[in-house]
């Protein structure tokens, strides 16, 4: 049974491989300020922008693969605060890199957003050129594990159900589609992937011990207005619910790069396991929705 030192286990990602993972793995999960209980996972806060205290819990625990699934996430805030972001994205990152044993494998969960979103259609081996303060900071984590011999960086978009308050884009369809229509920008595109379709990817990357830059996403693309509509009408709420609408319309205080779609023959390839398409990922996530998994992780 593998050692994982996850952190990040409140967030959207972190809780989620951890549920999908608890019954295979030794789980310690890292928080900072939003403490989350789930049976057969220990968790512990650590601030992972004090080294000495990263220094400590790795000696401590001494895990045989680090997922480093904790981020400052909120691209907007980010553009405001940069040294949060900054604190958040790549100081945590360095020192869980740097305190890191040897023999440890090393998983850093990054972005599609390194991209700058003109083309689409995206490889590992495309140039980066990230359009924002959040993008910039998630790529400097990238190259602070540059100097990890085991280190397995996986540029993802992900939806799934949140454990905080807040909810990303799939579930707000969930609980909003039914009571008033809801936007959907038609001229955004990304290749986004439900967390516990992640959790299955992951394992088996983790297992076959890849190394390098592999995009985790969906192996098609959808426009945030196609995806919204596939997912309620999945749920049986309807097409005219969604709403077509511009993301150059919306007010956000960080630039976004309109086409995130990502190629993912790499990871296919390398796995040997089918990478789900986005109407396959999305009906894998009503699946457990109807199953009451949202519930659970709650």
């Amino acid at each position: 049974m593998k050692k994982i030192l996850l952190t990040g286990v409140s967030g959207l990602l972190g809780s989620n491989l951890a549920f999908c993972w608890r019954e295979h793995c030794e789980i310690l999960g890292i928080y900072n300020q939003h403490a989350w209980a789930l049976d057969g996972i220990k968790t512990k806060q650590t601030d992972l922008s004090d080294p000495s205290a990263v220094r400590v819990l790795l000696k401590d625990f001494h895990p045989d693969v680090i997922v480093h699934a904790a981020a400052a996430v909120d691209v907007d805030k980010c553009e405001q605060d940069p040294d949060w972001a900054l604190r958040g994205n790549v100081t945590a990152t360095k020192n869980l890199a740097e305190a890191a044993a040897k023999d440890s494998k090393f998983v850093y969960i990054s972005t599609d957003l390194v991209y700058d979103g003109v083309k689409g259609n995206y490889t590992e081996t495309d140039p980066v050129n990230p359009v924002n303060v959040y993008a910039k900071t998630k790529l400097a984590g990238e190259q602070e594990t540059s100097r990890l011999t085991n280190v397995l960086i996986a540029r993802t978009n992900i939806f799934g159900f949140n454990v905080q308050d807040k909810i990303c884009f799939a579930e707000r369809v969930i609980k909003e589609a039914k009571a008033r229509t809801i936007k959907g920008f038609t001229d955004s595109f990304f290749s986004s992937l439900y967390t516990c379709d992640m959790a299955s990817l992951l394992s088996v990357a983790i297992e076959k011990d890849l190394r390098g830059i592999y995009h985790f996403g969906s192996s098609t693309a959808l426009s945030r207005y196609d995806f919204a509509d596939t997912l309620a009408q999945k749920l049986g709420y309807g097409k005219s619910l969604i709403n077509a609408s511009s993301i150059k319309d919306f007010p956000f205080k960080a630039r976004r790069a309109p086409d995130l779609s990502l190629q993912t023959r790499k990871l296919s390839d390398a796995t040997g396991i089918k990478v789900p398409t986005e109407e396959e990922t999305i009906e894998h996530f009503v699946k457990d929705y109807k199953n009451g998994i949202n519930g659970e992780l709650k």
